[in-house]
């Protein structure tokens, strides 16, 4: 019995520490919250956990897809489905031939919508490091665009 008891607890450490070792095989997801909803992104190009795919830029990637309706100056947050915040985000407004401004996000990842009516479309770029291990764990852009309404 005392076998079946020292087995047990050894396949359960390991399993902990397989667990606790892992990192994900994608990037996480990214969601934008609006006036209390949330929306997809769309992941674009990335490298992850020795994975890299390369992807057309925002406008290409939100090409027949819906946008979300905004209002003008309306503040929207983005979410990660993971708590290991990236080491360094960047949000980008392209107009519809890829140029484009980057803009002001916050620590919590709210952003203000423009407040010209239109069409805008947006790259938001994040990378994750491993700070005690001094590695990347990866990095990944998403794609959205907005509709502001007037």
């Amino acid at each position: 019995m005392k076998k079946y008891i020292t087995l047990f607890f050894a396949v359960l450490l390991l399993a902990g520490c397989n667990i606790q070792g892992q990192t994900a095989k994608e990037p996480p997801t990214v969601k934008i919250e609006a006036d209390g909803k949330s929306y997809d992104t769309v992941l674009g190009t990335f490298c992850w956990n020795g994975k890299c795919e390369d992807h057309a830029g925002p406008v290409e990637l939100m090409k027949d897809k819906v946008t979300l309706q905004v209002k003008a100056g309306e503040k929207l947050q983005l979410k990660q489905s993971t708590t290991n915040l990236p080491t360094t985000s960047f949000l980008t407004e392209l107009n519809s031939i890829e140029q484009g401004k980057d803009l002001p996000l916050t620590e919590d990842g709210t952003f203000t919508a423009p407040t010209q009516p239109g069409t805008y479309y947006y790259g938001y770029t994040a990378s994750w490091r491993d700070e005690k291990k001094d590695v990347s764990i990866g990095d990944a852009q998403y794609a959205f665009a907005l509709k502001v309404l007037p």
